[in-house]
């Protein structure tokens, strides 16, 4: 995996052959999936393959992704002339399950930090975080932002859980939760761009909402909307919108089981349905904005800002 010294020399031969196979087909690339997020599930909460579990290998494969981000961030203007190449990172607004426990704070300050922030200082400074050696020949390589925007995690400190880093997540009320999981919260999102336009880079937004009640997706997708208007307003530098996703897919270890589509999916007959959520974004875009006509006919009970 990751945590091997071959990986960036792999991963240096396919992207060389992806970047003169789509030379002409496209100039905005994003080479890595949600680095961090794969390294948090993979070698810390052991969800997904190869489930080690081990901050060793976490921190090996982190600087390997690193290093083959930078490469491949290298490689792609090299070949392809204007070629737009950003880091890709899947961004939580995380809270303490006690504000005032000074150990759920510098936990939740550790996280945040190392989920949010710890890719970013690398990638336009070079500099890793506490006593690990900076890497300058790793800065200035990320051109925009792909924010994937997950929710809002409460966190609790857990000396027992140190090959997770004394973290364990929880909801509101301190039950332990799945890995990976995250409240649907758009307010959260208003932080997370607020912070990351220190960056002074462009940011693409990607936000889902997993409902199995269109009603709620509808809610949610204009209050995510609204927020991103907010920001906008404010001066940060969002320069495209992306939903997630078009269809119901096969969502990692949730399988079938979380529904973001727009366009629902019947599992028996494969038969696709757009979900009134469609038809609201679609409408969202033909007028510029959020519209109280639109909200009266998709969202009654909305109470956001329009933007």
């Amino acid at each position: 995996g990751w945590a091997s010294s071959k990986s960036v020399a792999c991963f240096t031969r396919y992207a060389r052959c992806m970047a003169k196979a789509l030379s002409g087909r496209c100039t905005r690339w994003t080479p890595l999936a949600e680095p961090m997020h794969y390294v948090t599930m993979a070698y810390l909460q052991g969800a997904w393959p190869p489930q080690a579990r081990n901050p060793w290998k976490a921190y090996r494969a982190v600087r390997n992704l690193a290093r083959a981000q930078a490469v491949a961030y290298r490689l792609l203007h090299e070949v392809i002339s204007g070629a737009q190449v950003g880091v890709d990172m899947r961004a939580r607004h995380v809270l303490p399950l006690d504000p005032e426990n000074v150990w759920d704070l510098r936990a939740t300050h550790r996280e945040s930090s190392r989920a949010n922030r710890l890719l970013l200082d690398v990638h336009t400074e070079g500099r890793w975080p506490g006593m690990l050696s900076d890497e300058k020949e790793l800065a200035g390589t990320a051109d925009f932002v792909l924010l994937h925007y997950a929710g809002t995690e409460h966190l609790r400190f857990r000396a027992d859980r140190m090959r997770c880093l004394c973290v364990e997540s929880v909801d509101a009320l301190g039950k332990p939760c799945t890995p990976g999981w995250a409240e649907v919260d758009a307010q959260g999102l208003i932080g997370i761009l607020s912070a990351l336009s220190t960056y002074d880079l462009p940011l693409w937004v990607s936000f889902g909402v997993p409902a199995q009640d269109d009603a709620e997706r509808r809610q949610e997708l204009l209050a995510h909307l609204s927020a991103i208007h907010q920001v906008l307003s404010e001066g940060v530098r969002v320069r495209g919108i992306l939903y997630r996703s078009l269809i119901d897919g096969f969502e990692w270890t949730a399988g079938y089981t979380a529904r973001y589509g727009l366009i629902h999916v019947d599992r028996e007959s494969l038969s696709r349905t757009p979900n009134e959520s469609a038809y609201l974004y679609k409408a969202i875009i033909e007028a510029g904005g959020i519209t109280p006509g639109l909200c009266a006919n998709f969202a009654p009970g909305w109470s956001g800002k329009l933007a």
